[in-house]
């Protein structure tokens, strides 16, 4: 989804509302700047096994975002091994040392792959 800039939260839950495949290989939405925590929480709610998941460079993701991604192995009655092996929040939001709690095994068993970091654009 590269260069959709148009791309909101409302058409993450129109697109993946049950109707597509329960495996999704890789999820790129690189520099969409109006997908926000919400849409990875609409993302999380239908439960889609996603192997690979990049969000850099989305303004509007943060802690609340990673949090989602490590809940999705957990409902109320089974215990789903998270899948994810790739996770790219390079340059997102407002990933704080919060967000990096969660980045255990425990929550990521697979994860083999984190982009985080900032850029800073201009000097002084």
């Amino acid at each position: 989804m590269i260069g959709c800039k148009r791309l909101t939260d409302i058409c993450i839950s129109s697109l993946f509302d049950g109707s597509c495949n329960k495996e999704i290989r890789e999820l790129d939405l690189l520099n969409l700047p109006n997908i926000s925590d919400a849409g990875v929480l609409l993302l999380t709610k239908t439960r889609i096994t996603i192997l690979e998941f990049r969000v850099r460079r989305c303004p509007l993701i943060d802690d609340i975002s990673v949090m989602a991604l490590a809940s999705l192995q957990v409902d109320e009655t089974v215990w789903h091994d998270s899948r994810l092996r790739l996770l790219d929040l390079y340059n997102c939001g407002s990933i704080t040392q919060l967000a990096f709690r969660w980045f255990k095994k425990h929550y990521f068993p697979r994860l083999r792959w984190l982009g985080v970091g900032w850029e800073l654009v201009g000097s002084n």
